[in-house]
This record gives structure tokens, sequence and C-alpha cells, in this order.
């Protein structure tokens, strides 16, 4: 095991200090504002189906963290701009904590208050990790990152990473593969194209877009009394059923076009019935990785276009669907360029610049494929 901790660290031993991100630039700025929210905070569970022991799952994690520089980065101001500073000593301890006599709502309750503890951004590894142990004799792997240093598709780039260590540990070898690539290579080459020429299409089609008045969305949502904006919530779970899942394909392969363009569009429909509003924005985030040398790095890619569609009336759905096809494809297609920069050439507040450029967000995932992992010796399964 050590022998595979100090060959984790030899890989990226640097001490160099790097800029941010167009993305990571953004949320750093969101933490100074509030330090103590825990807004960007991003969970995750998993089930531990083996009987692996903590020391060594411990232990198997520092070795990850040693393995990303992003993951032993810490983040500071220098000369006014924010920093990633590569720290060469970073290790987390896995805490067990008994859960075996408490009920459903007390677990999530103590993982929701595990969640909600702010990070210091100057301190490695934005990374907490805990065992809940002895829920219905199951053991549970919380681990919460800041997202500065995790997106969604991070999570299973996290999976084999941490099967490929253990995998390892297990054949008593050496022999990790060097990462070809790490984040601030993703930094510099979006620095570069932004740059470029090659980024004006996307900057051009984004302003035009935007352009004139950014509609707010006002939904018919009961006051309750207070300004103060938190970031508690409440989740409505549904499923669609079979019957219609199966009309949308039809429709879909009916009018040359994907599913999810399908499922967008009738949200955006169902909001403007609601609102009685013709101009609607809604947020759809991307994975940003827009080269694939970038595809196995762990970090913070994730990107936000805000989608626009008008309504004619009347205007069947079909005519909105066929109407819009071409600007949702062409949204996507320049969806690399950074919001960030967006808000910043539309001279919107950067404390309040995605409140103001849309309220809502449609997100497509296809979760069932998180749990496909290959070799998974670890046992673990997303919850």
């Amino acid at each position: 095991m050590k022998n595979v901790e100090n060959n984790a660290k030899l890989i990226h031993n640097d001490k160099g200090e790097y800029p941010l991100s167009s993305g990571q630039k953004g949320l750093w700025f969101l933490h100074q504002i509030n330090p103590l929210s825990a807004r960007y905070n991003v969970p995750v569970t998993f089930k531990i189906t083996n009987d692996l022991e903590l020391t060594d799952l411990e232990k198997l994690l520092n070795v990850f963290i040693n393995r990303h520089t992003l993951m032993h980065s810490g983040f500071y101001l220098r000369n006014g701009q924010p920093i990633r500073k590569i720290l060469t000593k970073a290790r987390i301890n896995l805490d067990r904590v008994d859960v075996s006599l408490l009920s459903y709502k007390e677990l999530c309750q103590n993982i929701k208050k595990q969640t909600e503890s702010a990070f210091d951004l100057q301190q490695a590894p934005l990374l907490r990790a805990s065992v809940l142990d002895g829920y219905k004799s199951s053991r549970i792997l919380l681990l919460v990152f800041h997202h500065l240093v995790f997106d969604g598709a991070s999570l299973k780039l996290l999976i084999d990473e941490l099967n490929l260590i253990h995998q390892a540990i297990n054949a008593e070898t050496t022999d990790l593969p060097a990462l070809a690539f790490d984040f601030h290579d993703y930094t510099e080459w979006q620095q570069q194209w932004l740059r470029s020429e090659d980024s004006q299409p996307s900057q051009q089609f984004w302003l035009q877009q935007l352009a004139g008045e950014i509609p707010r969305l006002q939904l018919p949502l009961k006051k309750n009394g207070t300004a103060q904006e938190t970031i508690r919530g409440e989740v409505k779970k549904f499923a669609v059923s079979s019957h219609i899942r199966e009309k949308f394909q039809q429709l879909a392969t009916e009018h040359k076009c994907s599913e999810f363009l399908l499922w967008l569009m009738a949200y955006f429909a169902f909001l403007s019935r609601y609102t009685l509003q013709k101009d609607i924005i809604i947020g759809n985030p991307y994975m940003g990785r827009a080269d694939s040398r970038f595809d196995k790095i762990i970090g913070f890619f994730a990107n936000i276009a805000p989608i626009r569609c008008q309504f004619n009336q009347p205007e069947s759905f079909l005519q909105l669907l066929n109407r819009n096809k071409d600007n949702v494809y062409n949204s996507l297609f320049h969806g690399d360029y950074p919001i960030e920069e967006l808000i910043s050439q539309l001279q919107l507040p950067n404390q309040k610049a995605d409140e103001l450029l849309f309220q809502t967000a449609f997100v497509w995932t296809q979760a069932a494929e998180i749990n496909k992992i290959e070799n998974n010796s670890l046992g673990l399964e997303v919850l």
C-alpha cells in the first residue's frame, strides 16, 4: 500500500500556481460573497457492498487525492486574481458514524448536516468523507466535494479511479498509469480558445440570442413572507408512464429529432402555460469537455447554456417544436462558450448573474449508466 501511495505522489508533484478556468472563477467569486454557504457542495453517496476495511478505504482515498493535482490544491488570491496552488501535502481522514439506531428520517438529517458544512478554499482537499455504519446492517460512504474540483461527469471517473487504485493495491503493484493531462492543461486550452478567432462565432451567437431585455420567469409561487435566499428546497419525484415515453420516442423518430429536444420543448410549453409568458430562458447544464483529451480528468468542467424560446400565438406543439429545433441545436453546438464570459460581456452583476439569465434549469441525464462499471472490485453502488 505504501508503494502505491508514493507512486501516486510522484505522478504530479508540482508546487506551481495556475489560473482558474472561467467556470472556477465564477464559483470562487460567489464563494467570496458568502463563504459560509454550502450552495456549491456536491454530495455523493455509495452503498459499500463488500467487506472492505475502513482503514484501507481511507488509504485508497488518499492515493486518489494525491494522484490528481486538483484534489490537492488550494485556492488563493494573488495580485487581485484568484489562483490555484498545488500543495505538496493533502490528506483526508475517513470518519465513521454509527447510525444503527437512526430512523430513515434521522439518517437523511445526518447526511444533510454533513453536506451543508462550508469549505475553506485554501485548505486541500476540498473533500470530506465519512462512512455511515449500521443502518439496516449496511454501510454508506458519503463524499462531499466542493464544486470547484468536481462535477457530475466526474462521478463515473471517480468510481473508475477508485477501482483502478484498489486493483493496484490488491495486485501489490506500483504501476498506476500516468495521467496524460491535468486540469491546468484544460484551463490553458480554454484561455487560448477564448483569445482565438475560433471562439468568435460562439460569442456572437450568444450575444445575438440574449439581445434585448432578458425575460424573468414569473412562476405563480406562494410567497413565504421573507426575501432571504436559502439553498433549501424540496424534491418532487414522479415517473412518466412507459406508454407516454413510447409516444415521445415515436414522435422523435417521426420528426427526426432527439428525445431530449421533445422533453425540453414540453417543459418550455409547460412553463409558458403556467406563466402566460411568451419569451422564456431555461438553463441547460452542459458537460463542457469540448476536447476529448480532457474526458478522463476529474474537475469542474460543467457549463450552462441559456436556451431561449419565444412563442407565437396561436401555435401547436409541433409547430413550436419545428420552429425552435434549429435554435436549440445551435445553442448546444455553442454550449462550450463559458457562461461567465457571457455574463461579463452582457454586463450583468456577477452576484446575481445566473438568476438574471434564467430561474429554472432542465437536466437530462442517463443515470442508469453510472453504475455500469467494469471490474467494480470495490463494490461501490451509487445511491
